[in-house]
């Protein structure tokens, strides 16, 4: 797979974009090396969900990763959208899991049941294998078999 995998990461917290940033990258570049294949991610960063919603309308993304606790428009409201919308990509929620999230994740996976959960803070191989499964690349491409 050469062809880019256009991704979205919504987070107000610039740490937390760099980070995801870095390990998609370093996932990519492994990946190559590994078993020959190159995914790269394209990576657009959002910091608010508002503005991530009129960048839906410009492009399209095969994966979009979201906070939920962003001021202005939370990641809820976002992803809620996202499904009004049609979007039909790969997700991952990216939060710290509380009684109230994990009852709006729980509701959310009736309309993307393949969606993954990055419990903050996460972790490299948490990243790597939910991407991996998100976007159903080969088993091989799990974190567990790259050195």
């Amino acid at each position: 797979m050469d062809k880019a995998i256009k991704t979205l990461i919504v987070d107000d917290n610039d740490i937390n974009q760099m980070v995801l940033n870095a390990i998609l990258s370093s996932q990519s570049e492994r990946l190559q090396g590994t078993i020959g294949q190159h995914y790269p991610f394209d990576v657009k960063r959002m910091g608010d969900a508002a503005s991530a919603l009129e960048e839906l309308d410009i492009l399209q993304f095969d994966l979009i990763c979201t906070d939920l606790l962003m001021p202005y428009m939370n990641g809820e409201e976002f992803v809620i959208r996202l499904a009004e919308s049609g979007y039909k990509g790969a997700l991952v929620i990216m939060t710290q899991v509380t009684e109230h999230t994990q009852t709006f994740i729980n509701r959310i996976r009736k309309t993307y049941p393949g969606c993954a959960v990055l419990n903050k803070p996460f972790l490299y191989k948490e990243v790597s294998d939910s991407i991996a499964r998100v976007l159903n690349l080969p088993l091989g491409l799990t974190s567990d078999n790259i050195k």
